[in-house]
């Protein structure tokens, strides 16, 4: 059995989902979301990402990890400020031996609906479909983690 944590990164909310794979299918364990005071110390958001992502890491023993690739092209300060809420959901990771998988959201949408430029509401209706949901969990951040969760288990993306 495969169990992924998929994360959708971020410093103010980090989406997350744990997805398993057997011999029948995929299948959701949980979905939530990491929220971070913006009033609060820098240092004491990403203690608190790290924490959280930690906890995670022990209650449902992932053996991959896999976040959204991050692509800023406009504001270079909130690209250096989620960087580093990557680089310690990565060290999370890591100190429980899981390598972190990174995904575009280009690939996230190709392997799930077959449109890599699919639209939010699209890939909501989708995360429902393939999972069976009663209905697109909240907010954005949590159904974005699913996806990233379910296009790393299906494999049907290009790696390149």
């Amino acid at each position: 059995m495969t169990v992924v944590l998929g994360i959708d990164p971020g410093l103010k909310r980090v989406g997350y989902s744990v997805l398993e794979q057997t011999q029948t299918g995929i299948g959701l364990r949980c979905a939530g979301l990491i929220t971070t005071d913006p009033e609060v110390a820098l240092g004491d958001r990403l203690s608190d990402i790290f924490g959280s992502v930690d906890e995670l890491i022990r209650e449902y023993q992932p053996n991959q990890l896999v976040l959204e690739r991050i692509l800023f092209a406009k504001n270079v300060t909130s690209a250096l400020l989620v960087a580093q809420a990557v680089g310690v959901i990565k060290l999370a990771g890591a100190q429980h031996g899981l390598e972190a998988s990174e995904i575009g959201a280009n690939q996230v949408k190709l392997s799930l609906s077959g449109d890599g430029h699919a639209s939010k509401a699209q890939m909501k209706k989708m995360v429902v479909l393939l999972l069976g949901l009663q209905r697109a969990p909240e907010p954005a951040d949590v159904s974005d983690a699913i996806a990233i969760a379910y296009a790393h288990l299906s494999g049907n993306w290009s790696r390149g």
